[in-house]
């Protein structure tokens, strides 16, 4: 998980490190799944996951996770959030995170600018265990680890209509 102030970059890096693994990435943006009708929201959310396992190798980007899954509270209210943490949870128990095969890899990346909002069961060990925080001073610090280029030799639609990629250099 990617977590940080806005503005820092936490999409942009997830979808280079996308272009980096020559990975298929499906960059999902949490309000954009959400939905008022009774059991919608988990089925588009299946179907995400389903589009990644058959266009694998696959990263998922998913955006402001915080919007699509936020802290469940006890007590009357929230059904929605509630179904919708348990079907990603069920989802991320599914994934093989050592994939033994390459039409198996499946890697879910989480940014969010509130961490803390985030239910905490989706930080557990085998789920979005592992969080980096990218701040302003750790951009800087990046920059000597990263080169930002704009080669109008590459055919990357990320290169041109993201803005410049992030090559890895050390």
């Amino acid at each position: 998980m990617l977590h940080g102030p806005p503005g820092t970059g936490k999409t942009h890096l997830a979808r280079a490190i996308a272009s980096s693994t020559q990975s298929s990435v499906l960059v999902i943006n949490g309000p954009e799944l959400s939905s008022a009708y009774h059991g919608e929201t988990e089925s588009k959310l299946r179907d995400v996951f389903r589009e990644a396992r058959e266009k694998s190798p696959c990263i998922v980007v998913l955006d402001e996770i915080d919007a699509l899954a936020p802290r469940r509270e006890e007590g009357a209210g929230g059904e929605v959030e509630k179904r919708v943490v348990a079907t990603l949870l069920t989802i991320l128990d599914g994934i093989d995170p050592g994939g033994e095969q390459m039409q198996d890899r499946v890697v879910i990346i989480g940014t969010t600018n509130r961490p803390n909002a985030i239910d905490p069961a989706l930080r557990r060990p085998g789920r979005f265990d592992r969080e980096i925080e990218i701040g302003r001073s750790k951009l800087i610090s990046m920059t000597s680890d990263f080169t930002a280029y704009r080669d109008p030799r590459c055919s990357s639609p990320l290169l041109h209509s993201q803005g410049p990629a992030l090559e890895y250099t050390a």
